[in-house]
């Protein structure tokens, strides 16, 4: 079994045909999905389609990018979103300075604020981190909070150090296919028990299905397993059984 850690079911061309997207996932033997919230709409719809199937579950937040655009009491609808029991992280949440430069202190408030909500909740938090290293480890170090993942890694094998020291979670895309020596670098130097795999469907295609596929989909999530056991040098099996051990512990999933 595989679990897409990280999948937006509630974006088109997914959100369009969510149970046959489901389905071909679990034909490929990926039985679990987990469904992020970016917004509050999106938040919400999350929550609404992990409601409707037994496999799939919710994560809700603001993503940096929204941050602007949030309404004053976007913590309390959190709060009660977080409240349903498909709900298992907060997210995605953390900075992004490719396309938001201007908003970084708000971004950092924002993020600080999600990790602190979390801790209240006692649920793990999902960051995003697009180029914008230094500002998010500045948060974690100052918030010393352990249950976090840096979702679709993409820094370097001595920034995942850093992240591993803090007690986070790391995890991989289809961005691990296109033959990058930094990305590379990292997943063989991080311990295959921080690891996690998702799609972040329906973006990133690993490059095996890009000719073929103009989306990406939780289906594919196995791509990124294989290219992790060719650059560790480990049998599929291995990766497939603890990093899905490491997303049921991590997000206190059913096993």
């Amino acid at each position: 079994m595989f679990i897409d850690t990280h999948c937006h079911l509630n974006y088109k061309p997914l959100s369009k045909k969510i149970p046959q997207v489901v389905s071909e996932a679990h034909n490929q033997g990926v039985e679990k999905l987990i469904c992020i919230g970016t917004n509050l709409e999106s938040s919400r719809e999350s929550v609404h389609i992990a409601g409707n199937f037994e496999n799939v579950y919710a994560a809700v937040g603001i993503h940096p990018n929204d941050c602007e655009n949030a309404p004053e009491d976007w913590k309390e609808q959190i709060i009660d979103l977080a409240g349903h029991s498909k709900v298992v992280g907060i997210g995605e949440t953390g900075v992004d300075l490719y396309r938001s430069k201007d908003t970084l202190e708000l971004q950092k408030e924002f993020f600080a604020e999600h990790i602190n909500l979390a801790r209240s909740l006692d649920l793990p938090v999902i960051i995003h981190n697009r180029q914008a290293d230094k500002a998010v480890m500045e948060v974690l170090e100052e918030l010393e909070y352990e249950k976090f993942v840096m979702h679709c890694y993409s820094s370097d094998a001595d920034y995942a150090e850093k992240v591993l020291e803090l007690g986070g979670k790391i995890s991989f895309t289809g961005n691990i296919t296109y033959n990058s020596k930094k990305r590379s670098q990292a997943v063989q130097k991080i311990p295959l028990d921080r690891i996690m795999v998702e799609t972040d469907a329906p973006f990133l295609t690993p490059s095996q299905m890009r000719d073929s596929n103009n989306y990406n989909q939780p289906a594919f999530v196995t791509y990124v397993a294989e290219k992790i056991a060719r650059l560790k040098n480990v049998e599929l099996d291995e990766v497939e059984k603890v990093t899905t051990q490491n997303a049921i512990q991590f997000f206190s999933l059913d096993s």
